[in-house]
């Protein structure tokens, strides 16, 4: 929670992508580019991944060590020791594929994960596991895992619809958020190795609901995030929409 990047929208080809503070305060604007989509923070809390319609980067959060890998992608996380990217994109038609990038050798090195597993969102602490996200693919939707040992795609919760999801800060579960009109969840799913342990809880409830875009609209950001302890959320509110809450007065004896 102590950074955030965002994508302000200059028009409907092109956008900002800036850092600044968990306040929204001492702001620094990383590039100006063509379909500019976020990507996920590494572990350092400095180091940062982005998109846009032509390429992949990695960069600082003041702008500094910019890095650029010319294969295009919708999704990109760090490993956990910050010596690999996973990205995600679509190589054929309706399948969507993950690479790995090897972030200490320069140049164009990269290697097949899996073949059509989603999206890939998040890379637990072990080095072991990713999970991804196939919310539009017919063969991968839902929540899935990727092991990293055989390449293998498991197919977690496949009846669940979702923009992302994240491992919990204790390595216990992941996180992932489901949206109706009526307000928001953040369920806590059990995992551990690599199998499921019980069912999704609901871990925290919100009385708004996130905007969520299909991942390959011209203008496609994850429109909310929180951090994995869930004592933060973010999330975009279009200027057209306002939030109405009820307030209830309790009575003390």
């Amino acid at each position: 929670g102590l950074h955030l990047m965002y994508v302000t929208i200059l028009s409907s080809a092109e956008g900002d992508l800036w850092v600044s503070d968990g306040k929204g305060q001492n702001k620094v604007r990383i590039a100006t580019g063509g379909s500019i989509r976020t990507g996920r923070w590494a572990r350092d809390n400095f180091h940062l991944c982005f998109m846009t319609g032509e390429a992949t980067y990695v960069v600082g959060a003041n702008g500094s060590g910019l890095r650029k890998f010319p294969r295009v992608s919708d999704s990109c996380v760090w490993s956990s020791d910050q010596k690999s990217l996973y990205v995600s994109g679509e190589e054929k038609a309706g399948a969507i594929d993950t690479w790995k990038w090897n972030l200490e050798v320069m140049g164009e090195v990269e290697e097949k994960v899996v073949y059509n597993c989603g999206f890939v969102t998040d890379a637990d602490s072990t080095g072991r596991y990713l999970l991804s996200n196939g919310f539009l693919s017919a063969t991968a939707r839902g929540i899935n895992e990727i092991s990293l040992l055989d390449g293998k795609c498991t197919y977690l919760l496949p009846d669940v619809s979702t923009k992302s999801a994240l491992f919990a800060h204790d390595g216990r579960a992941f996180l992932f958020a489901t949206t109706s009109p009526d307000g928001s969840t953040i369920h806590r799913q059990g995992w551990k190795d690599g199998k499921l342990v019980g069912s999704p809880i609901a871990a925290l409830r919100l009385p708004f609901s996130f905007v969520v875009n299909p991942p390959y609209s011209a203008q496609s950001f994850t429109d909310y995030d929180f951090t994995s302890d869930l004592s933060t959320v973010f999330y975009a509110r279009p200027d057209s929409r306002a939030d109405l809450y009820l307030m209830s007065r309790v009575r003390s004896n």
